[in-house]
């Protein structure tokens, strides 16, 4: 069923503001033309890098931002090595990922990493981007449900042509969609939906009691993991002392980061090598931080370890009830099971549930709405327009745009108690004239 109200909001598309769009582009290029600068002049005074620089005088003609100061075309990925490689020998490949960890280490890095940022915004969200602009004037994006891809059979949704669950979350490029004269967008998402998953599945009371008062869960967490430095740590107005709430302590934005960061890597069955890189920290480090955790959360500990072991013993695991999606894993081959595909197949079983059971919801929730327009016959005031992973985006005529706002709360919160029997996790709904995160 999910399929049809994917192939409408294919048919339906969105509209994009063009002018708005290569403003955007324009100040991303300027960007990446200054970063280009910045990185050359680092470069020139490295001390292991003077084999590149030009050593040529400059034409007093050409204007500064195009002098260059060293011969590295810092957009070849096999010079950028040579190059990097005189500073990390045994440095594989350019990849961000791999440059992640050394980025505090070598300023270069750090800067060539915000260059590539700002590059890529600039060639694929900018003029390029308009070639997906069809006949009637609107994006039409392709979804896929099942491919090959690991993040795919947890059950979320890719798009294609463009993807556009990939726009940067920036609202200044969300803000670019916009929607028909008179219409408005009507927006809602879940909030925190798969910290809540992870509370459902758990049952671990910590979470589930912050979630219910609505306390502020990352702080919480580290209150509990670090203890006596977060409490020392608190300044004399802090509102998490005061109220459990998110606070600006500098010490505790720090430490809250910490676990964050594990929060949410329990979504993607996230291990120390991985929070190292996150947190640019050593691996000793990041493996105490995962055990301090897990003793912080025992009942977590115990739900994800059963995943993970439930996979490695059948081949398979499934989503929550009701729906009880099951993902095969090819790997497995019993006793035979190889190590390698051993461990892959216990990170995927703890990651499946959580993403899963989240897709599974969404995709409800499509469902739902899908079904609420069209017995209400309310297609020409109401359409279903994207969806990102937790968030779904229709578009409404202002005469009904509060009373559709509460109907969709209510539709989205609804699909979520069909799996998060607790009632615990709610929708947040916002209407607006352009498309926002």
């Amino acid at each position: 069923m999910v399929t049809k109200v994917l192939s409408e909001i294919e048919y339906e598309g969105i509209r994009l503001d063009k002018g708005k769009w290569l403003d955007l582009a324009n100040e991303n290029k300027h960007k990446a033309t200054k970063l280009l600068r910045s990185i050359d002049e680092v470069a020139a005074i490295h001390p292991k890098l003077k084999e590149f620089t030009t050593g040529v005088q400059f034409d007093m003609f050409l204007p500064q931002e195009e002098q260059r100061l060293t011969t590295i075309n810092w957009d070849s990925p096999l010079q950028v090595q040579r190059v990097f490689k005189k500073l990390i020998p045994k440095l594989e490949d350019v990849n961000a990922n791999s440059l992640f960890k050394y980025r505090y280490k070598h300023n270069l890095i750090e800067e060539y990493l915000k260059y590539k940022e700002i590059s890529k915004l600039y060639t694929t969200y900018g003029e390029a981007f308009f070639k997906y602009i069809k006949s009637d004037d609107k994006i039409h994006t392709q979804f896929q449900q099942i491919l090959f891809q690991q993040i795919l059979n947890t059950g979320r949704m890719s798009s294609s042509e463009p993807n556009m669950q990939q726009i940067p979350s920036d609202n200044r490029y969300r803000n670019c969609f916009i929607c028909p004269e008179d219409y408005v967008f009507v927006s809602s998402d879940y909030s925190s939906q798969e910290l809540n998953v992870i509370a459902y599945g758990s049952k671990d009371p910590v979470f589930l009691n912050a979630l219910q008062n609505n306390e502020d869960l990352h702080s919480v967490c580290a209150d509990l993991v670090f203890q006596d430095k977060w409490t020392k740590s608190a300044l004399p107005d802090c509102r998490y002392i005061a109220s459990k709430q998110k606070c600006n302590c500098p010490e505790h934005k720090k430490l809250r980061t910490q676990v964050k960061s594990i929060n949410f890597g329990l979504a993607y069955g996230m291990g120390p090598h991985k929070l190292a890189d996150q947190l640019d920290i050593k691996l000793n480090e990041a493996s105490e931080l995962i055990n301090k955790y897990f003793d912080a959360f025992p009942s977590i500990k115990t739900f994800l370890d059963k995943l993970g072991r439930y996979g490695r013993t059948h081949g398979y695991i499934t989503t929550f009830k009701p729906f009880r999606r099951k993902r095969f894993f090819p790997e497995w081959d019993g006793p035979r099971t190889t190590p390698k595909d051993s461990s892959m197949i216990e990170r995927a079983s703890k990651n499946t549930p959580i993403q899963g059971s989240s897709a599974d919801m969404t995709k409800l929730a499509l469902i739902k709405i899908h079904d609420y327009i069209k017995s209400n016959q309310l297609e020409e005031q109401v359409k279903i327009v994207m969806t990102v992973h937790d968030q779904i985006d229709t578009i409404c005529h202002k005469k009904l745009s509060d009373e559709w706002s509460k109907v969709l709360t209510e539709l989205m919160e609804e699909a979520a108690n069909t799996i998060i029997t607790n009632k615990l996790l709610k929708a947040e709904t916002e209407i607006s004239e352009v498309w926002k995160k």
